[in-house]
């Protein structure tokens, strides 16, 4: 669970930044969307809280002047470096016994006593679990194993991100 993630970034030596996050208004139709994110921001157990204008600049003073009111959230809100944690979360499976295979494609998924038969581009694989890292493709994945109940959509976009150089990379993604 969320409340986790903490004693992971520990256990695992990886990062996880604690991030404020700001939504903005520029007019009543923004504040009447603010009131919205609130909502969902309660029922998430997530508290929020209103700025006026000038607590949005105290926040954020180079933010555009045109905002006139604005909802913070300053406890709930973490980043990861997906790659880190992934490649992290990787080398503590192979330390505890896991093994890994990667280039292989699953091409479907068998049920039996006490496991699974799941049959890849490398061969059958005997498994009692099976951990669906699938990403993109992960709603195929549980398809195959009769258990999807959900879609995804991908799309493409670009991430900037500053080296420690302070170059600008800019990745495809």
């Amino acid at each position: 669970s969320f409340e986790e993630f903490p004693q992971i970034a520990e256990d695992l030596e990886v990062s996880l930044s604690h991030d404020r996050r700001i939504l903005l208004a520029k007019s009543q139709d923004d504040i009447e969307m603010l009131k919205v994110a609130e909502e969902i921001c309660k029922q998430m157990e997530s508290d929020v809280r209103w700025l006026d204008k000038q607590g949005v600049l105290d926040l954020e003073p180079f933010v555009t002047k045109d905002i006139i009111a604005g909802i913070a959230d300053d406890d709930h809100q973490k980043s990861v470096y997906p790659w880190e944690w992934a490649m992290a979360m990787v080398e503590n499976a192979k330390q505890n016994g896991i093994r890994t295979m990667f280039l292989t494609e699953v091409t479907s998924i068998k049920p039996i006593d006490g496991g699974f038969i799941v049959n890849t581009n490398k061969g059958p694989i005997h498994t009692e679990f099976i951990v669906n890292a699938g990403g993109g493709h992960a709603d195929k994945v549980a398809e195959m194993a009769g258990v999807c109940d959900f879609g995804l959509t991908c799309t493409k976009s670009q991430m900037l991100i500053l080296d420690r150089n302070t170059h600008l990379l800019n990745h495809s993604i």
